[in-house]
């Protein structure tokens, strides 16, 4: 299922239009954003917690040329 059939589906059941229940989902969408840049998790009891993991440095390959490279440590958002 993809974004669009989400939000159709969603509409549906919710008896709602599929612009407002597109505007719900794109503002839910950019609160959990916010609140993950700011250092916080988002737990939705019932579905699952998103939040910020730290990855650490480490070496790569470009698969193209074979030429090692350093990767520095990032932060990804994760859903479990």
């Amino acid at each position: 299922m993809n974004k669009l059939e989400l939000i159709h589906t969603a509409a549906l059941r919710a008896g709602m239009d599929e612009k407002a229940m597109a505007a719900a989902w794109n503002a839910l969408q950019e609160v959990i954003i916010e609140t993950l840049v700011a250092g916080e998790n988002v737990h939705v009891m019932g579905f699952g917690t998103f939040e910020v993991r730290e990855r650490a440095a480490r070496m790569a390959m470009n698969p193209r040329t074979k030429e090692k490279i350093q990767v520095g440590k990032t932060r990804a958002a994760v859903f479990k």
